[in-house]
């Protein structure tokens, strides 16, 4: 018996109906700039959310306390939205490695396209100075997306 393919869209991922959580309320309250804010998001999402196989929807990421590369992107992605970055500012980035099975390899982070910066939320946390150029010569993007624009590269 073949399992159906579970249909939705990309930006419904981030949900900007998720509230900001009381103990990351109070750690952002002193970050005085937006590259400051996002890289607290992003280190929030990464010490409170488990990595997790399956788990993409950011309301179960949240109260799960899990989530896949995607679903952790996505929540931090919407909590960044949430606290005023622009449609134009933040988004899920996915990509897949060059010479790397697609089917296997694809891989999402959160893009701070006004500063860019990715942030990997993944086994640990990083930030990479990039620019989207700069990781096309490693990597192929695949999407882009927030809650409002769906960018595929052509």
């Amino acid at each position: 018996m073949r399992k159906a393919a579970q249909r939705f869209k990309y930006v419904d991922l981030v949900n900007l109906g998720i509230g900001i959580p009381e103990n990351l309320d109070s750690a952002i309250v002193d970050c005085t700039s937006k590259i400051e804010r996002a890289r607290t998001v992003c280190e929030w999402v990464v010490s409170t959310i488990a990595d997790d196989e399956t788990t993409v929807d950011t309301e179960q990421v949240l109260s799960c306390k899990k989530g896949t590369c995607l679903g952790k992107s996505a929540l931090a992605v919407s909590l960044l939205r949430n606290l005023g970055f622009s449609k134009e500012e933040v988004f899920v980035i996915i990509l897949v490695k060059k010479g790397e099975n697609p089917f296997e390899a694809l891989h999402a982070l959160v893009y701070l396209q006004s500063e860019e910066i990715f942030f990997d939320l993944t086994d640990g946390f990083c930030e990479y100075d990039k620019t989207l150029e700069d990781v096309s010569f490693t990597s192929m993007v695949v999407l882009m997306f927030n809650d409002e624009i769906c960018l595929v590269p052509y």
